[in-house]
């Protein structure tokens, strides 16, 4: 039988599809941003997975890494032949579809990836706008008032990427992103005290409703943003 020739060109596809791998694993232990995403890391990780388990037994013969097996172990030679051969041979035709989703895979993910770094080019104009967006959904919709409210979830309901989101609240208002939304829960636990719904419930029930999770949290943010207690702003009120 013919022994498999030397392929410089399957060389190439290993690395490459090695280099799939690589990138697919590093997207996959990263947040995923979307279903489409998530599945287009699956695909790249299968597809690299694939050509380097096709691939493998020519590269082992390109870079001789038997060649020991060869000089000193001749009964073993013919077997490992047939082998790479039968193996390759049966199986080459899917490296075309297989690289061809590879390279899709890339170029989505890295698409995503440039399109998640645009967001540092909008200008004074840009932010404007994309804070009126936001404060319309945070005014309108009070998303604010769920408590496991992060800045993964909120993008994701506004259709942005996590970093964009973070780039306006922290150019667009000084801020960060738990002070930020922390002064809307503040805003309408306020509200709620000025329309004497204390007194039909406690203050730590309405804080809870605007969307705090624990009494320490709304004492430490309410004192943060009005540098009084939230007794102190009751007693203002009554």
């Amino acid at each position: 039988m013919e022994i498999l020739e030397v392929d410089l060109l399957s060389l190439a596809l290993f690395c490459f599809s090695i280099y799939g791998l690589g990138y697919g694993l590093f997207r996959f232990f990263r947040r995923q941003r979307n279903d489409s995403e998530r599945w287009h890391t699956i695909i790249l990780l299968f597809s690299s997975c694939f050509c380097l388990i096709v691939l493998f037994p020519k590269f082992l013969y390109t870079l001789k890494f038997y060649y020991r097996l060869y000089k000193y172990e001749k009964w073993a030679r013919e077997p490992v032949d047939n082998f790479a051969i039968i193996w390759v041979t049966k199986n080459e035709f899917l490296i075309i579809p297989a690289l061809v989703l590879i390279v899709v895979g890339l170029f989505y993910l890295k698409q995503k990836r440039d399109k998640s770094k645009s967001f540092t080019l909008l200008d004074k104009k840009g932010i404007q706008k994309k804070k009126n967006q936001l404060e319309l959904i945070l005014a309108t919709e009070k998303v604010f008032r769920n408590e496991r409210l992060n800045v993964e979830t909120l993008a994701k309901h506004l259709k942005w990427t996590p970093k964009e989101l973070s780039f306006v609240i922290n150019k667009g208002y000084g801020k960060n992103f738990n002070d930020f939304i922390n002064e809307f829960r503040i805003e309408d636990f306020k509200t709620r005290i000025q329309k004497g719904e204390n007194e039909s419930f406690t203050i730590i029930s309405i804080a809870y409703d605007a969307g705090f999770n624990s009494k320490s949290s709304f004492y430490r943010a309410f004192k943060k943003a009005t540098n009084q207690t939230p007794k102190e702003f009751l007693r203002t009120v009554t």
